[in-house]
């Protein structure tokens, strides 16, 4: 009797024991295949023969935030409006020149508005010198040599992305330039990026839209473009994320990986 229940014991232990290691080995397998299904997964959006690359200007391609603040103070001083922060700088600039100016003038006085508006310009065309940002005249270069299309979709008024790209020595690299010259709706609206798509006759499988903010993401999702985000830009990483980009660069170089 003793006997019965030791084999019965035994019998039951092994059971449990395969129960055990097949589960085990299941789960094993399957977090492998997920594994892989994600390395799958990230290797064919790397391998995606991308034709358009599309770049934000500012703080993507141009370290402009300085100017930007120290043109924006400028103009504030002359309406006894207190100096501002660089920071505070960094959460207003990315919707347009007006919104920009209501947002720092604190007004919704369309005339003061395109007061302000107009000395900041005469003052940061003045002096707009952009540095790129290390590594983006190399990529510029590599995307030239593949025998990619390049364009730049700014929200910035017209002669002043122009004045500042021609200063870094980056309009030789540009297929197609976009900026605000009043002619179409401004990012996130996704008109600039469209004109561009048909202008260059990219597919918007095979493009990419790079900026450092949530008006870049919303502005290529609307035009069923890809979209890549830069940390290094005006807007936080977590932020950024949670507005969905299909790629998050901690250095513009990364882009390379991606010819």
């Amino acid at each position: 009797m003793r006997l019965k229940r030791s084999l019965s014991v035994l019998w039951t232990s092994s059971t449990v024991l395969q129960s055990l290691a097949t589960s085990r080995a299941n789960r094993s397998l399957t977090s492998c295949i997920n594994d892989q299904l994600l390395i799958g997964s990230f290797n064919h959006l790397h391998k995606t023969s991308y034709v358009l690359f599309i770049f934000d200007l500012d703080d993507t391609l141009l370290d402009t935030l300085s100017g930007i603040t120290e043109a924006l103070n400028f103009t504030l001083k002359r309406f006894k409006h207190p100096p501002v922060a660089r920071d505070y700088v960094s959460t207003i600039v990315n919707d347009g020149e007006l919104l920009f100016m209501e947002e720092a003038l604190q007004v919704e006085d369309p005339v003061l508005v395109a007061r302000a508006s107009e000395i900041f310009r005469e003052r940061y065309l003045s002096d707009c010198y952009a540095e790129p940002f290390v590594g983006v005249p190399e990529l510029l270069t590599a995307l030239v040599a593949a025998r990619k299309k390049i364009a730049v979709v700014s929200n910035k008024p017209h002669p002043i992305a122009e004045k500042q790209l021609r200063l870094a020595n980056l309009v030789s690299y540009i297929d197609v330039f976009k900026s605000d010259d009043g002619s179409m709706r401004l990012k996130p609206c996704p008109d600039a990026i469209e004109q561009v798509l048909r202008e260059t006759g990219a597919a918007a499988p095979g493009s990419l839209m790079i900026g450092d903010s949530c008006v870049d993401i919303k502005a290529g999702q609307a035009a069923h473009v890809l979209t890549c985000s830069v940390t290094y830009g005006y807007t936080d990483r977590n932020v950024l994320s949670q507005a969905g980009p299909d790629f998050l660069v901690d250095d513009i170089r990364d882009l390379g990986r991606m010819l």
